[in-house]
This record gives C-alpha cells, sequence and structure tokens, in this order.
C-alpha cells in the first residue's frame, strides 16, 4: 500500500492512497485531516476488493 500526498497551488492536499494497482483519490483542506481522508480512501479500496470477490446480483 502507498499514499502520495500532493500540495496543490490553491492550497488543498491531494492523496492518492494504492493497493496492488487499485488507487483512490481524496481531497482534504489541511494536513490534520490526511489521516482521517486515508482510512476513508483504504475502507473505500477494500470495499471495492470485497465487492470484486463476492459480487452481487446474478
Amino acid at each position: 500500500m502507498t499514499t502520495e500526498l500532493t500540495n496543490l497551488p490553491c492550497g488543498t492536499v491531494q492523496l492518492k492512497v494504492c493497493v496492488n494497482h487499485l488507487c483512490e483519490l481524496g481531497w482534504v483542506t489541511s494536513h490534520h485531516l490526511v489521516p482521517t481522508k486515508e482510512a476513508q480512501l483504504k475502507q473505500a479500496l477494500r470495499h471495492h476488493k470485497t465487492n470484486e470477490l463476492f459480487p452481487t446480483g446474478s
């Protein structure tokens, strides 16, 4: 798992969290919000992986 932070010209911080070549992007207005957003993005990736393993429907 990797997390990349990019400080944008407008002052926003962009986060990119990747696991096994699957990535999620998020943005926060301050560095103190990074850990919370990073946790949300990791959860989204886990949810995506679970849906691949156990698809709904059919």
